[in-house]
């Protein structure tokens, strides 16, 4: 079973989150918690100190569970999440961090809509908290349904970690993804090493005992890639460099997104 913890905030992006994990879970065997954080004040701007604070603090708190039990009530049926939340207070990233890190987490997800300005997004991908993640990351940026099929993105350099990451959380499922492999710069790669690497994929396949779909290598300028990752269930990727053609497609992308993790993993 596969420990999923959904950071849920007092918004509708959070709903689709739970709604897509809703999803997940008639394929996948996922034991899911979730959580909330409020930070405890704008960074520069205390709300007062001892119990005028504490009583601000427990309203603020109250509100946010109200909120969020209301979601979880109107998802239930749906998504099959029946846990109550575990709402805290303090600094997001660090509580974040810790509860992944205690539960020895599998999957992190969270909720933020799509935008044709990716700077939320970069900033979001830049953050402490995804680059510290001890697992694979879900961005669930629409509500969109599992029949658009699966893709996996990546570079030629990190295809095995992009395999890694599909292997990681879909071991247990019959999905089939496609496979894009981009050369951003450069001539189109040699028919030999394009061979070799579907060789390489058929093999990492057949040792999971899986099967995937349709394999594609590309070269060109970044539009030319998007129409790949516009109307698909899920885009998976290997966590992108920073500044690289591969972060600035995944920030065009109005997809799901499954980052791969940059350091150790949880198991």
């Amino acid at each position: 079973m596969l420990n999923t913890l959904i950071s849920v905030n007092e918004d509708l992006s959070s709903r689709f989150a739970v709604w897509y994990m809703g999803q997940l879970r008639e394929i996948l065997d996922l034991s899911v918690h979730l959580i909330h954080v409020t930070e405890q004040e704008q960074k520069g701007r205390p709300v007062a100190t001892g119990w005028v604070h504490k009583t601000w603090e427990d309203s603020v708190l109250l509100q946010a569970r109200t909120w969020i039990d209301r979601m979880i009530r109107t998802e239930r049926i749906r998504s099959r999440i029946l846990d109550e939340p575990e709402i805290l207070s303090g600094d997001r990233e660090a509580l974040l961090l810790h509860s992944m890190n205690l539960s020895a987490c599998g999957l992190f997800v969270e909720g933020m809509f799509h935008s044709f300005r990716p700077d939320a997004f970069l900033s979001r991908i830049r953050s402490n908290l995804y680059k510290k993640a001890p697992c694979p990351i879900l961005m669930v940026k629409n509500k969109t349904d599992l029949s658009r099929g699966v893709v996996i993105v990546c570079e030629d350099k990190n295809l095995e970690k992009a395999l890694d990451t599909f292997f990681c959380i879909f071991e247990s499922s019959d999905i089939r993804p496609d496979i894009l492999i981009c050369r951003f710069d450069g001539p189109p790669e040699e028919e030999s090493r394009i061979s070799r690497r579907i060789e390489e994929i058929d093999t990492a396949f057949a040792r999971h005992k899986k099967s995937h779909g349709d394999v594609k290598t590309m070269a060109g300028a970044l539009p030319s890639f998007l129409p790949y990752v516009r109307d698909r269930s899920l885009v998976i990727s290997p966590f992108p460099e920073k500044e690289s053609f591969l972060e600035n497609l995944l920030s065009l992308s109005p997809c799901p997104l499954l980052l791969g993790v940059q350091g150790p993993v949880n198991r």
